[in-house]
């Protein structure tokens, strides 16, 4: 009897895992815009009732590139590793034309911009209008190690207070750059060629240049962190979104217009200022570019993520196909992309957004077979559709989502408080300097100011361990990765929540 209960047993979980198989899709490439692409693959693993694995490798855009493109693939020559690439840069023309010659073809889908911002690790110097300026030409010569000290006369011209504030005298610049394939090196060195080509030539530019000996090596998005913040002195680039969130100090640079400014101040104003018009999805985008764009408040090094996909995707199941689809149409849905502004990114603009639409339409086209895919709102009840297979619901929510959005509004509230503290602070600190010479006046001025700084510095450092509880991962229950800064070298995988 216990046989035969164990056989039934068995039986039934087969039959029940054989109707609800894993519906899996896989990507890989930069590390700039990993933890929003992470974000919308794990709302879609709490809204739909199929049991659905997204996964997505943090490995560079050059790594992410060669394994969509799979030009040397073992498998097979030009047969992807995945089932999406992802990067913050173009295929070249040379690969794409290649890939033409071979297959029937891939599409760009450009989905967010983002800025990437240099960062330093001076002491004594702050970020904003009293930090750190610095145009192109003095950055090639820095990265050239043609300036390697914070007090070079260069430097002082931009930066005249700048000798007052360092440590001594000749104090070393340490110079943190990327090694393999990098978006961000590929945007840095075309702005610095683009904004000053007489110091920074055409071949120091692409995603892996040789660099001036005496620079220090800082692979991925992580190792980039921890060399400007460990290592006192360094200058280092980062898309500026990781970088604010690790508090670095932002480097304001000189833009086309002559204008200092930080990609902060820029604003998603500044960032989107750069945009211009996108080729169709399936052609060309080896020339793209929106570096050192015309503009008084435009940020000067801003970047396009795209997802990179195949024309012809009949090689994945025809549940992972729609899958496929339903995702690359969630990125430009307003209120799911709009989880990217947390990580510093901001929505492409209607016409770009409207040239990706196409593309998903010739995937459509071109992939009959693909299973439908269909969408319920949070705000409208689909009453009966909305129960059916293959729908992503926005009224099917997990509770650690619901906890999330909680907490969302009181980081709100908290830095909403912070900013009216700053204010106060501001205001103390106006009154302290007016010229006051009451002795105890100016004491309980002192006092008060030291205690605002101190709720100041307790407020924020509360906003950030919150932020971090947000994308940082309860390990016992899988919902979420336990450590992002894994996945940017490379050492893990995220994948969302199986329903």
């Amino acid at each position: 009897r216990i046989l035969t209960a164990t056989a039934l047993l068995i039986s039934l979980t087969a039959t029940t895992t054989a109707g609800h198989e894993v519906i899996e899709l896989h990507g890989s490439g930069t590390t700039n815009p990993s933890k929003c692409l992470w974000s919308i693959m794990e709302m879609f693993g709490e809204r739909v009732k199929e049991p659905v694995q997204i996964t997505y490798r943090a490995i560079g855009s050059g790594p992410g590139q060669t394994e969509f493109l799979g030009e040397e693939n073992e498998a097979g020559p030009w047969t992807p590793y995945t089932d999406f690439g992802a990067g913050d840069i173009p295929v070249s023309t040379d690969k794409y034309t290649a890939l033409n010659d071979n297959t029937s073809g891939m599409v760009h889908m450009p989905f967010v911009m983002g800025a990437i911002s240099m960062f330093h690790s001076v002491p004594g110097v702050p970020d904003g209008s009293d930090g750190l300026n610095l145009n192109a030409c003095t950055l090639s010569k820095i990265f050239n190690r043609d300036i390697i000290f914070w007090d070079d006369a260069e430097i002082i011209v931009l930066n005249p207070d700048l000798g007052s504030k360092l440590p001594y005298a000749n104090y070393p610049i340490i110079v943190a750059r990327r090694s393999t394939g990098s978006s961000s090196t590929a945007s840095i060195t075309e702005y610095l060629h683009k904004a000053c080509p007489s110091e920074w030539p055409l071949e120091q530019v692409g995603k892996v240049i040789t660099w001036a000996e005496g620079t220090k090596e800082c692979d991925g998005s992580a190792a980039m962190t921890a060399c400007i913040r460990d290592f006192p002195g360094t200058i280092g680039y980062i898309d500026s979104g990781h970088g604010h969130e690790e508090q670095l100090i932002e480097i304001e640079l000189e833009n086309a217009n002559e204008k200092f400014l930080s990609s902060k101040s820029a604003g998603d104003a500044g960032i989107a200022a750069a945009a211009s018009s996108v080729p169709p999805s399936d052609e060309d985008y080896g020339t793209v570019s929106l570096l050192n764009q015309p503009g008084d408040n435009t940020w000067p090094i801003v970047t396009i993520s795209y997802l990179y996909v195949r024309q012809d995707i009949s090689y994945m199941e025809a549940e992972s196909q729609g899958l496929l689809i339903a995702f690359l149409k969630s990125l430009y849905d307003p209120d799911t992309i709009g989880m990217c502004s947390d990580f510093g990114f901001v929505p492409v603009n209607a016409d770009v957004k409207n040239i990706a639409f196409a593309g998903i339409q010739l995937l459509e086209s071109s992939n009959p077979t693909a299973q439908p895919w269909t969408f319920e709102s949070a705000s409208t009840t689909d009453v009966g559709p909305g129960a059916n297979d293959y729908v992503i619901s926005g009224k099917r929510r997990s509770f650690a989502e619901y906890e999330r959005t909680i907490n969302e509004g009181k980081i709100a509230d908290l830095e909403e408080k912070i900013a009216q503290l700053e204010a106060s602070i501001m205001n103390v600190d106006s009154s302290s300097s007016s010229g006051n010479s009451d002795d105890d006046k100016n004491d309980e001025l002192a006092l008060g100011l030291s205690i605002l700084s101190l709720i100041l510095w307790a407020g924020s450092f509360v906003v950030f361990l919150m932020r971090k509880k947000l994308f940082h991962a309860n390990v016992d229950d899988g919902s979420v990765v336990s450590d992002l800064n894994l996945h940017e070298n490379g050492n893990g995988v995220k994948s969302s929540t199986n329903v």
